[in-house]
């Protein structure tokens, strides 16, 4: 701890003060977190923590941090709070608190385990590695060697992420253990087929963890490697997405009986794309115990949360599709398809932000928000299929589809009896861009 860092911790500290007095607890709270990370054992910050959670009614939170202040001494109060943090999925919060746990328990393998868990999903692998290569020293487990595995691969290591997922395949499994190794498997397998020299990049990441097909990159590769932030898309955009999903399904001699649609805007997304498909379609909760095989549409990948336990077996009358999926938090399943990757993606049809005039005395433009498009879904799809006729040659068409089609055994889309199980979305990546989570 530096004195630089102390004296940052302070300042956020008074500042989370100032805007608590100021009536806003809940950003108080976050200016707070900001303050722990520079000095996770500050008490002050602690105990206002402490307050302003029992304030605002999360009393089993207050509590850890009233545990930590009872004894400041000790490990597991510490770890308590950075477990707590990790699985909320703030891991920056979680590091600081795991790294003062340590301070007074070096050698405990299961909070070097969770450090390592934390740092890998902050991307950061070098560090998770070190942690997670301390916890095997002092207790070898599965988990740990199987999470290890996963960090030596995205750092492109493959040969170490084949010793460690052998040590790992050495120690006692269990059922879960067995699905993660044999996906590492699949991921070794996919990393060695690469072309050489390899190009890491998105599509060649998304493609190795998932065998997922990405259709659409942000051209702007420096700001998150080809990740969209916040997306407002047009029906050129829509059109051109599905227009390629719909080659690649052609290509490779996908034929479907039916399109299924969910989630609140998924509608029209699913009634165009099985026109194009030339194929009817139907909400998925009214169709989807038909025989015969459907590709299951969603808007976001979140859409599909609570059909998750449904679509966890990769079927072979079952492909997926989601035209935005949200790469800054798990997702419950990974499709075989997405359009892109998007932090927040708006669609066309749904309640948008705009711009207003500018303000005579200010110069600034306030923004509105325009409610959604209330007509029937298949009036909407009428216009995503009126873009797509009108759409001009698309020139990344060819060069998606070559790229698919040269990995295609590998892939998840049609290859059910290969893999037989999607992937959950784990928002950890060695492309740039993750800070901007």
């Amino acid at each position: 701890m530096t004195a630089e860092n102390k004296e940052d911790a302070r300042q956020c500290y008074e500042k989370a003060i100032d805007t608590l007095e100021n009536g806003q607890p809940q950003v108080a709270l976050r200016i707070l977190s900001r303050s722990l990370q520079l000095d996770p054992g500050y008490t002050e910050a602690l105990q206002l923590a402490a307050d302003i959670l029992q304030f605002v009614g999360r009393e089993d939170e207050a509590d850890l941090f009233r545990e930590a202040l009872r004894s400041p001494e000790e490990a597991q109060p510490f770890f308590d709070l950075g477990y707590h943090f990790s699985d909320v999925g703030l891991y920056d919060l979680a590091e600081a608190f795991f790294s003062k746990s340590l301070e007074f328990a070096p050698d405990d393998a299961f909070i070097h385990y969770e450090m390592g868990f934390c740092l890998s999903r902050l991307s950061r692998y070098a560090q998770a590695v070190e942690h997670l290569n301390a916890s095997l020293r002092s207790e070898g487990s599965p988990e740990t060697a199987l999470l290890l595995s996963h960090c030596h691969l995205l750092m492109a290591r493959p040969d170490q992420a084949r010793r460690s997922l052998e040590e790992g395949r050495s120690l006692d499994f269990e059922g879960e253990h067995s699905l993660f190794a044999d996906e590492m498997e699949a991921r070794l397998h996919r990393f060695a087929d690469e072309p050489r020299p390899f190009r890491p990049g998105l599509r060649e990441w998304h493609y190795i963890q998932y065998g997922g097909i990405l259709l659409d990159l942000y051209e702007n590769l420096s700001l998150a490697g080809g990740r969209y932030t916040a997306l407002w898309t047009d029906y050129v955009q829509v059109a051109r997405t599905l227009t390629r999903a719909c080659a690649l399904l052609s290509k490779w001699n996908l034929s479907l009986d039916r399109v299924l649609y969910h989630g609140p805007e998924s509608a029209p997304l699913g009634i165009a794309l099985a026109s194009l498909l030339e194929v009817p379609s139907a909400p998925y909760w009214e169709a989807s115990g038909l025989d015969g095989s459907r590709l299951v549409v969603a808007a976001n990948s979140q859409d599909l949360e609570d059909i998750r336990e449904d679509l966890y077996p990769h079927q072979h009358d079952t492909a997926l599709f989601a035209f935005a999926l949200n790469w800054g938090r798990p997702q419950p399943v990974v499709p075989e398809m997405i359009g892109l990757m998007a932090l927040i993606c708006e669609m066309p049809w749904g309640e948008r932000l705009t711009t207003q005039e500018p303000d005579n005395a200010t110069g600034e433009h306030p923004l509105e928000t325009l409610p959604p498009d209330s007509r029937p879904a298949d009036r909407i799809a009428e216009d995503i299929l009126s873009a797509c006729r009108r759409m001009e040659l698309d020139p990344g068409l060819e060069e998606t589809v070559s790229f698919y089609d040269l990995r295609r055994p590998h892939v998840l889309l049609g290859n059910a009896s290969r893999y037989p199980r999607r992937n959950v979305f784990s928002p950890d990546s060695p492309v740039p861009g993750m800070e901007l989570t």
